[in-house]
């Protein structure tokens, strides 16, 4: 709920195109901070070390599953005519 109604009072008001932005900056900030704060407590579980190789070994998981669904640029390109 709260972060429904930070979400709510950041754009309040504003128009449609500036909440879609506002929006995702918000998304990005809070899950940017999410994973601080989940990177830090795995650091106090576990020394740094595995916790840093965990992470590699994650993203990079996370990347290969991506990796078939990530448009190509030659997708993302509109023709000019």
């Amino acid at each position: 709920m709260s972060y429904r109604l930070s979400l709510v009072l950041i754009t309040r008001g504003t128009a449609p195109a500036r909440q879609g932005r506002l929006a995702s900056l918000y998304a990005a900030i809070t899950c940017a901070a999410v994973a601080v704060v989940g990177a830090g407590f795995l650091a106090a579980l576990v020394n740094y070390e595995v916790m840093a190789q965990v992470e590699f070994v994650l993203i990079g998981a996370l990347m290969l599953l991506a990796l078939p669904a990530a448009p190509r640029l030659d997708q993302t390109l509109i023709p000019v005519e």
